[in-house]
């Protein structure tokens, strides 16, 4: 009996220590889950990698360059700089952010992707630089289904619109 009435005495305490006290209003303001745009963040702290990347956009059936351009990342701050302008620096260094685009971008094309054999455009795009501290050497073009995909889907907005499609 002694055994028990020691069990329910511990229960009865744990209930009170964990019930909440309704009767005591709190007079603390409440914390703001954001952080103030007052705030400086550290260099590189932002939505943004650390990365600068060129882009050379070449169509191989006429060896035309149709696109040069320069982007780079740093935190908070994005620039984009050459002769393409498809959006805004901010959209397109927060699209590095994605890992998808950092996976191919720093992995290149899987070994073993199987693609199908479709053309769509003779567009290349070489891309060099680097991305959070890796290196970054990789081409893309639409010489099958995957490049395809890579470039409209992956690469939407960091690549320009194909040519002669």
């Amino acid at each position: 009996m002694k055994r028990l009435s020691t069990l329910v005495f511990a229960f009865s305490l744990f209930v009170v220590a964990c019930g909440s006290d309704l009767t005591t209003a709190s007079t603390q303001d409440p914390v703001e889950s954001t952080p103030s745009s007052d705030v400086e963040l550290p260099l590189g702290g932002g939505p943004y990698p650390i990365g600068a990347i060129d882009f050379v956009v070449t169509n191989t059936q006429t060896g035309e360059q149709t696109a040069s351009y320069s982007l780079s990342c740093l935190g908070d701050t994005a620039t984009l700089t050459g002769d393409w302008s498809p959006a805004d620096d901010d959209s397109m260094c927060r699209q590095l952010a994605e890992p998808a685009v950092q996976s191919r971008l720093i992995d290149g094309v899987p070994a073993d992707q199987m693609c199908t054999e479709i053309y769509g455009s003779a567009d290349v795009a070489d891309v060099i630089g680097e991305l959070d501290g890796q290196p970054v050497s990789t081409t893309f073009d639409r010489t099958n289904g995957c490049g395809i995909d890579d470039w409209d889907n992956v690469m939407a907005g960091l690549l320009p619109l194909p040519t002669n499609i």
